[in-house]
């Protein structure tokens, strides 16, 4: 019994460590970041019904130049949701990033990619809808919801030292989802 939790112990502590790598060339600094999250929550009800999830969260940066980042975002998730499991991989996110520093104005573009689980069976919807509601704040509410394109700006200027203003604004396009 020790022996168990002692692996998943070494296991969860190898998860949540981060990986830096940095290579520096002539013009520009690339700077690689890999992160992998584990997290757990737990939510108690009335009667011993509970909410659980644990999820782990797969973040991978990639920096071009100093004005260019490219970043992909996935993770897994199994949920208990009043004893009944949902579980699966969740959708891959591929972004970029650009900021016009002179303009102080950053630039977005992304696609969600449907690699995660669409469509879950009548009998657990009920449960997957409780798991996404807000107030449980779960990393992982969803695992999928099919291509989604989305393109942003954003621009923002300090008055002062304290005060900073800006604006923004986005669009999304959102693909089919499963009935």
């Amino acid at each position: 019994m020790i022996k168990k939790y002692f692996i998943n112990f070494i296991l969860l502590l190898f998860l949540s460590s981060s990986i830096y790598s940095q290579e520096i060339q002539t013009e520009y600094e690339n700077q690689t970041m890999l992160k992998i999250m584990p997290y757990y929550q737990s939510w108690s009800g009335i009667n011993n019904k509970n909410i659980k999830q644990y999820s782990s969260r797969l973040f991978l940066n990639y920096f071009y130049d100093r004005a260019t980042r490219i970043s992909l975002q996935s993770g897994y998730a199994s949920s208990e949701v009043l004893e009944n499991k949902i579980s699966g991989l969740s959708d891959a996110q591929l972004s970029i990033n650009h900021k016009l520093r002179k303009y102080n104005t950053a630039l977005d573009l992304g696609i969600n990619i449907p690699t995660g689980k669409e469509k879950i069976d009548a009998a657990k919807f009920p449960y997957s809808v409780l798991l996404s509601q807000d107030v449980f704040n779960m990393k992982m509410p969803i695992l999928g919801q099919g291509t989604n394109i989305f393109a942003g700006i954003t621009w923002a200027n300090n008055i002062s030292d304290n005060i900073t203003i800006g604006l923004g604004a986005s669009y999304q396009i959102k693909g089919n989802t499963a009935q």
